[in-house]
């Protein structure tokens, strides 16, 4: 018998030989991580992509902004990923595929290449770095409301009628 788990950290946490966070598979976890958080281990999420439930890896605010490396490599098992209203983040140059939903709220430079929709919250910002990558078979990047997207890479929307950046609200 088990139950839905949150950690919340900002600090180090270290695992042996594998790792460094588990979660136990079949419930909605989420792992909330500040800037300055380091893993030395695999940090898994406990439900694969596709799975009735999903668990999520919620980028905090902080003091200062953050950098998320090894999503996708070190970091698995997280459907939902979303970055928090006031929360600056940069994803490094790991790539995760198609499936995932995420969710940007706050501050978000992507150098990387997501395989994923990304949908900007009210007065989100996302910045695409020059060597960054966001697709998706529909949408790359949607706002439905005030948003501003900077575009120095490549957003595209892969299939037939895909779109690449969609601004439904007032976005800039």
């Amino acid at each position: 018998v088990g139950a839905a788990a949150t950690l919340i950290t900002s600090g180090y946490i270290v695992g042996g030989t594998g790792d460094a966070v588990s979660f136990a598979s079949g419930f909605a976890n989420r792992l909330a991580v500040g800037a300055g958080a380091a893993f030395v281990g695999t940090v898994d999420g406990g439900n694969t992509l596709g799975a009735t439930t999903s668990s999520t890896l919620e980028l905090t605010s902080s003091a200062s902004a953050g950098t998320l490396a090894s999503l996708g490599s070190q970091i698995t098992h997280f459907a939902n990923i979303t970055v928090d209203s006031g929360a600056t983040w940069t994803l490094t140059s790991d790539t995760i595929g198609a499936g995932y939903t995420i969710v940007d709220s706050g501050t978000l430079t992507n150098a990387g290449t997501l395989g994923s929709t990304v949908t900007l919250g009210s007065s989100a910002q996302l910045t695409n770095t020059s060597t960054a990558r966001i697709s998706d078979t529909l949408i790359g990047v949607y706002a439905s409301s005030t948003a501003t997207v900077v575009n120095a890479g490549r957003i595209q929307g892969t299939g037939a009628s895909g779109i690449g950046v969609s601004l439904l609200g007032d976005g800039n």
